[in-house]
Parts: structure tokens; sequence; C-alpha cells
């Protein structure tokens, strides 16, 4: 089961919306992905138990964490006391913007789980009083300040942070952290892979090397990568017509495009766009 953000937005003029879960008694949620949107959760008080790319945890009061658009989760529990909050990936987009390459956003959405952290007694009060505040402005059109302020202070925290790496790999270059957002941020401005040493601030050599060495593929098999995962949410989500997607992505020519998508999802473009439109 995927949830799609069509669903939760409406028209799209509200930029976020918030569940509010205060359960006594048996609950589950199966399991499910995201297209479309990203989930900041937030467990108040209790136990919730889960299922995330295959992994059981459990988070307990103060537990803090994103769920990312392709993570797939279930939940269950009984006693419990939990928010979430659902984000549009335009607005992550934007907050990466914003914020820049300061804070080490692209990690925390190439970690191989989810990230997540545990919050004092002082921040979960605080926290909880922000998830009220989202809950109760989540049809305000002109709330979507609120919301930049709380993305902006509680992924900070996560982010800050930073998922454990593999003891015995080496760190990622800061630039790396960097660069990944910024492609994300210029797939439709006609990014190419020679702006990435410009972007990046070394060599088309260094990058190349890098990117094999922490991502496991050459730069123009990520930036492929990416612009196929943004045609496809955009086949979902748009009325555009293919080859205009295709060529604002930067794809050299339709028929590439047409190739590319139907190796990567094993249906052509057209049959992606039927198929999604009756999930």
């Amino acid at each position: 089961m995927w949830l799609d953000g069509r669903g939760i937005f409406n028209d799209g003029s509200f930029a976020y919306s918030v569940h509010c879960l205060d359960l006594r008694r048996p609950w589950s949620f199966a399991e499910h992905g995201h297209r479309g949107f990203c989930d900041l959760l937030f467990v108040e008080s209790g136990t919730v138990h889960q299922r995330v790319n295959g992994q059981e945890s459990t988070m307990t009061a103060g537990d803090l964490m994103l769920v990312r658009e392709g993570d797939r989760h279930a939940l269950w529990g009984s006693r419990f006391r939990y928010h979430n909050v659902n984000v549009p990936m335009a607005e992550w987009s934007r907050l990466v913007a914003y914020l820049g390459v300061d804070l080490p956003l692209a990690e925390l959405w190439s970690a191989p789980v989810p990230p997540r952290t545990s919050l004092d007694r002082a921040q979960a009060r605080r926290l909880g009083a922000d998830m009220r505040r989202l809950f109760d402005r989540q049809t305000d059109p002109h709330a979507r300040p609120e919301l930049v302020r709380v993305l902006v202070e509680w992924l900070a925290v996560l982010a800050i942070k930073r998922p454990a790496r593999a003891a015995d790999g080496p760190p990622r270059p800061a630039w790396l952290d960097g660069l990944l957002p910024i492609i994300d941020a210029g797939l439709e401005q006609g990014l190419q892979v020679t702006d990435l040493p410009r972007r990046a601030g070394v060599s088309q050599a260094h990058v190349s090397r890098t990117l094999r060495r922490h991502l496991g593929v050459s730069p123009s098999q990520y930036l492929n990568q990416r612009r196929l995962a943004r045609a496809a949410l955009l086949l979902a989500r748009t009325q555009r017509d293919v080859t205009d997607i295709a060529l604002s992505l930067g794809f050299r020519s339709p028929g590439y495009f047409f190739r590319l998508f139907r190796q990567a999802y094993q249906v052509t473009p057209a049959a992606w766009r039927r198929q999604e439109a009756g999930s």
C-alpha cells in the first residue's frame, strides 16, 4: 500500500497535514510507503511498535523520527499519544534551499534507515506544544511559516545527531552532503553532470571517485536516478506532457528518457501514469 500526497493535501492550498492519535486500545496501521511526502513522527507518551524497511523497533515517549518518501513502515500499539506531520516533498525542497549546505539534511535522506533521536523532557514538552499548534492550524492556508519554524528546529535536532556510519567506511565529505540537495533542487533547472564540479568546488575526477566510493554509482548514474524519481512523481501528480517532463529534467531526448524509465520501472511512462492514477 502506498499513501499519496494527492489525497492528503486536497487542492494543494495547504502546506501540510497533521494527525494526532491518543489511544487506550489496540491499534495498528498496515505496512505502507509514501509518494510525494515525508512524515515527521513524535511519540509524546506510551509506546509505539513499528517495522521500517523490514526492521522492527520500538518508539517510546520523547522519540522523534523522520520517515522519508520511499521508506516502508507499519505501526502498532495499544496505549500511546502520537503525532505525525505529513510534509510534501515540495516543502522539503524549499527548506533545503533555504537552509543551504550548513545542515547535513542530505544525510538524513541517504541513510539506510530513517533518522531518529530521543528528546529530553524539556524538548519533548516543547515539541508536543508545537505539534498541537500545527494540528490546530493545518487548515489555515497562511500557516506555512509555522511549519517552516517547526521543521527548521526539529530537523536540525535530527541532522546534528548524524546517522551512524559503517565502522570500516570512510566519512562522507561535507561537500558531498551539500551537493546532494543541490542536485535535487536543480533537477528541473537543466542541471547536468558537467555542472557538479563547480557546485561542489572539487574536480570532475574527485566528484566521480567520491560518488562511486560513497553511493556506489557514477555521477551520471546518480543524476539519472534522481531525474527518473522526479519524473515518476511528476507523471503521477501532474498532467504535464511526457515529453515536456523528459526535456525539463535534462534528458537529451524523449527516446532516451523512455528507455531509461522502462529499465527502472518496468513500464512505459504512460503506463506508469495510468497505473498511479488507479492506485
